[in-house]
């Protein structure tokens, strides 16, 4: 991937977050926070090492391969695949707490929550894209080079898979989730963690873990909104009946 092509994907999620933030429905929070740091951050290595970011850590400047972008591919259906149906049989179990607690797809979600389902699609590529890059770039791009310099490969890539899982699972357990999914909250992040670090090492970069996590948050944010779609289709079929 070209740098040109980089710089461009990330200015267009960043727009379309903060359009989709911006609408009546929207939080009307101008441009996201995580979007602010990433800029800064960028910015910011630019100036202070008068190096390419996108470049230095991997994500633009990369041609792609087809080993590894098989390997990436299996990633995503993997771990796509296994979200799918953790959550079907967590839900046999606490579906109605997971409903009234509205667990769904992140911020991604509910952004996009409330178009129709053509548009939220749509808005939902851009809105998963820069979100996914600024996780990639401080947890395997980041985390790991520093832990790397201090305590090798091995140990880095233990601990940034740690955190990640961390990051995911230590908000669930707060908010007093039933513990079948704080297991999957920390246990599913921590593997994709690994696995991530795993393409991050082999693609020698982000680019790979970075379009691997967002193909992940794409397809989790699509699940979500086509079971919404359903719920109301059927909700909607019920009543006129009764009607």
């Amino acid at each position: 991937m070209s740098a040109i092509a980089f710089y461009t994907l990330i200015t267009l999620s960043v727009a379309t977050r903060a359009v989709v933030w911006n609408t009546p429905r929207g939080r009307n929070e101008g441009v996201d926070v995580g979007d602010l740091l990433l800029l800064v951050a960028m910015a910011a290595y630019r100036i202070l090492r008068g190096r390419d970011p996108a470049v230095e850590f991997g994500a633009a400047g990369v041609v792609l391969g087809k080993t590894t972008l098989a390997m990436c591919a299996a990633v995503v259906a993997t771990f796509a695949l296994a979200n799918a149906w953790i959550r079907r049989v967590i839900r046999v179990g606490h579906g109605e707490w997971m409903q009234r607690t509205d667990v769904n797809s992140g911020g991604a979600y509910e952004a996009v929550s409330s178009l129709p389902l053509p548009k939220a699609a749509l808005a939902g590529l851009g809105f998963t894209c820069s979100g996914a890059f600024l996780e990639e770039l401080l947890f395997r791009g980041c985390i790991y080079r520093l832990v790397a310099r201090a305590a090798g490969d091995c140990a880095a890539m233990g601990v940034q898979a740690a955190l990640f899982a961390a990051v995911h699972g230590i908000p669930m357990a707060c908010a007093r989730a039933p513990a079948a999914l704080v297991v999957y909250a920390f246990a599913m992040s921590g593997g994709a963690g690994m696995a991530l670090g795993w393409l991050a090492t082999h693609g020698r970069g982000l680019l790979y873990p970075w379009l691997a996590h967002w193909s992940l948050n794409y397809i989790a944010l699509l699940m979500a909104l086509m079971a919404r779609n359903n719920a109301t289709g059927s909700w909607r079929k019920r009543n006129s009946r009764v009607e």
